[in-house]
């Protein structure tokens, strides 16, 4: 990759916001399919710079670097040059590193299109444990679906693609990113702990507990394109506006609550609720009207349907009958 290139992407990265480089990153991505691999690259490159990794080797080549960064500033100060000198002493620095990273994993083998993918699917009322062979960690929350390479480790970063909802423990490993694709969000990271919930038509959220990623959107749209995420912190993407936000949240560990069969609702759409409550319980809730703008905060631990439905008939003064695999809803009000 040339500097004007590197240039280009460091920009980019930045600040996705910009439309000029953006449009410009979108015409560099459409010229060749190694490209979009490249940017993943850049991307790791710039999240690897929030931590020094274990290794002894890679120590000396980042304190290498932020030598030669250090240097050139110093000297884009002293001689009082323009600002650009500023992101060619990045732009330097990471071309630096993504040769020594090159040459730490000889060269990166490209995923081809003939890759073998295997998916995995948690059936409606089971939670699935998956161990990937990079020895990462995933459970499945209830109706999802992951599909992962059958040979991981043959590219240079590990891609998988989810459909739902999956809490992850990422085995580190600098020279391969892992990237989780998921509807029209990709989230990338180094090593962490995190959890993804992206249903169709729904907006997805990426929640982290451990570690840092980072979480970019597909196309154009309202606010940032990336955004980094750290513990306690959580990133929440529209799919009607396209558009991405993050907040900070008190207590991560509430996202992934359902691996222990618990369920935890802060003012969701019963609309939500009722979806939730059918995946986990292997059922069908039909209601007699849709409870447009009713929203529930409830916490529930590990207990029956039964005993789920005796909570809403009293907190939202319904009327039901469990007849099968189906939950009849009659009445009920906003509380």
């Amino acid at each position: 990759m040339d500097q004007e290139t590197w240039k280009l992407i460091i920009a980019h990265l930045s600040d996705e916001r910009q439309e000029p480089t953006a449009t410009r990153v979108k015409e560099w991505l459409a010229k060749d399919p190694l490209h979009q691999q490249q940017l993943d690259q850049a991307r790791w490159i710039w999240l690897a710079t929030a931590e020094m990794p274990e290794d002894e080797e890679w120590k000396e080549s980042f304190k290498e670097i932020n030598a030669a960064i250090s240097e050139l500033r110093q000297t884009a100060v002293k001689k009082k040059l323009f600002p650009w000198m500023a992101v060619a002493a990045v732009v330097a620095g990471m071309a630096m590193f993504l040769a020594f990273y090159q040459y730490r994993s000889i060269t990166p083998v490209v995923q081809k299109e003939s890759t073998v993918w295997i998916t995995k699917k948690a059936e409606a009322g089971k939670i699935l444990a998956i161990v990937l062979p990079d020895s990462s960690e995933i459970w499945l929350n209830s109706g999802s679906s992951l599909s992962f390479p059958r040979h991981m480790n043959a590219s240079s970063t590990r891609t998988v693609r989810l459909n739902g909802e999956a809490f992850f423990k990422v085995r580190s490993n600098p020279r391969q990113p892992f990237i989780v694709q998921s509807q029209q969000i990709r989230t990338t990271v180094l090593g962490t702990s995190f959890n993804v919930n992206a249903w169709p038509e729904r907006k997805a959220e990426v929640t982290v507990m451990t570690g840092k990623v980072a979480v970019s959107r597909a196309g154009t749209g309202k606010g940032a394109a990336l955004v980094y995420l750290l513990p306690n912190q959580k990133a929440i993407y529209s799919q009607l506006q396209n558009q991405l936000s993050t907040e900070r949240i008190t207590e991560a560990e509430e996202a992934n609550a359902w691996i222990d069969g618990r369920m935890i609702f802060n003012q969701l759409p019963l609309e939500s609720v009722f979806e939730i409550m059918e995946r986990k319980y292997k059922v069908n809730i039909r209601t007699s009207h849709p409870f447009k703008g009713c929203k529930l905060t409830a916490r529930f631990g590990n207990i029956s349907l039964a005993e789920v439905m005796a909570t809403l008939e009293i907190t939202l003064g319904i009327q039901y009958t469990i007849k099968g695999q189906t939950v009849f809803i009659k009445g009920g009000k906003c509380s």
